[in-house]
This record gives C-alpha cells, sequence and structure tokens, in this order.
C-alpha cells in the first residue's frame, strides 16, 4: 500500500481560504502567493484535487443541514 502524498502548508492554506468564502480565487491565489499557473498544476494533482472535492462534499453536507 503506497503512502498517499501530503499537501504542503501552502496548498492547505489555499484551500482553507477558498471555502472560508470571504476572498474570491483570485485573491486567494494572490494573497498567498501563488501563480494561476501553479494553481492549474494544483488542479491536475490527485491528492490536491481529492482534498478539494472533500471540502466541496462537507460545504454541501453543511448546507443541507
Amino acid at each position: 500500500m503506497t503512502k498517499a502524498k501530503q499537501l504542503s502548508k501552502k496548498q492547505l492554506a489555499v484551500i482553507d481560504d477558498m471555502f472560508a468564502g470571504e476572498l474570491g480565487e483570485q485573491a486567494v491565489l494572490d494573497k498567498h502567493n501563488v501563480s494561476r499557473n501553479l494553481y492549474n498544476r494544483w488542479l491536475t494533482d490527485k491528492a490536491f484535487v481529492e482534498q478539494f472535492d472533500q471540502r466541496i462534499s462537507g460545504a454541501y453536507r453543511q448546507s443541507t443541514f
């Protein structure tokens, strides 16, 4: 069994801020000094996308309550 790739602190911080709802996508990227190209590469990373999808699922469940 292979060990799942860990996300960097920066990746987790970007995801946290995306779901905090206080800033738009570009503002979050600017806040964390992440270029659009790097963010697009993250969106092709399986571990990043899985974490992002988990957050979306959690937000959806939360909104149904």
